[in-house]
């Protein structure tokens, strides 16, 4: 499976200027309940990353512990194997750290139309009703008789 990279920084493009008042009214004005799925990275990667990450980091002090008693002529003490097994741990948290760091500022440059989404978001199917229209389909509803 691979990963097709965008071909570099995609600028923001502004539509021109009207040049007369007519032109201005014609214009079509930016709908602010559009969907803006064409800005928003899809991508589930982040999460997967962040809930893995202590996993590795438990393995990566396991193998440093297991790789100090393997090695033959190596003597180390308790407070060293366990010092070798926190910076093996430092080691893989700093790293998913770092790459989730990334992971926000390519997300910032996707909102920000500096780049392109690895995936893009799918559109959200119908926009959510707001609190009077719930309400009022809640009234309509027919009650149940008891008798």
């Amino acid at each position: 499976m691979a990963i097709e990279a965008a071909a570099g920084p995609v600028a923001p493009v502004a539509p021109p200027a009207p040049a007369t008042a007519e032109e201005a009214a014609a214009a079509p004005v930016a709908d602010a309940a559009a969907p803006v799925a064409d800005t928003t990275e899809g991508s589930w990667i982040w999460r997967i990353v962040a809930r893995i990450t202590p996993f590795f980091a438990l393995a990566a002090a396991w193998i440093a512990g297991v790789v100090t008693k393997i090695i033959p002529g190596v003597t180390l003490d308790k407070s060293q194997i366990i010092a070798l097994m926190v910076a093996a741990a430092t080691s893989v948290l700093t790293a998913a750290w770092k790459w989730l760091q990334g992971w926000q500022q390519h997300e910032q440059n996707v909102a920000d139309r500096r780049s392109q989404p690895v995936r893009r978001a799918a559109a959200p199917k119908e926009p959510y009703p707001t609190l009077s229209e719930a309400l009022s389909k809640l009234r309509r509803r027919p009650r149940a008789i008891r008798g």
